[in-house]
């Protein structure tokens, strides 16, 4: 994100010492979105991949049908579940990554509208 930021003019600023201004070209304020975008979207599929394993090995746990096992979680399950539905996890969080940067996105022009 900061080689985006470095592609735009960086100018001293006159005010505050070890302060820059950035003066933003267009395309490069489009690739900082789309890396931000990116960047939600790596996050919330992590976030979500592990509440995956989490939910396999609980309910591995509670339903398991083994009265001698004392309650197993089996969390490699959990993993071997995930790559399973790898493509349905990317596609929730895509989904969940989208509304939080139309979020932020709105957020950010509230913000800038009362300045």
């Amino acid at each position: 994100m900061a080689y985006v930021v470095s592609m735009n003019h960086v100018s001293p600023s006159e005010n505050i010492p070890q302060m820059k201004e950035i003066e933003w070209k267009p395309e490069v304020k489009i690739m900082a979105l789309y890396m931000f975008f990116g960047i939600l979207w790596v996050c919330a599929f992590f976030e979500y991949c592990s509440t995956f394993v989490v939910m396999v090995s609980a309910s591995t746990y509670y339903w398991d049908s083994n009265s001698m096992a004392d309650g197993v979680a089996d969390v490699g399950l959990g993993f071997k579940y995930c790559f399973v539905h790898f493509g349905s996890l990317a596609i929730g969080s895509f989904i969940i990554a989208l509304i939080r940067f139309i979020r932020i996105t709105f957020m950010f022009a509230a913000q800038q509208a009362e300045k």
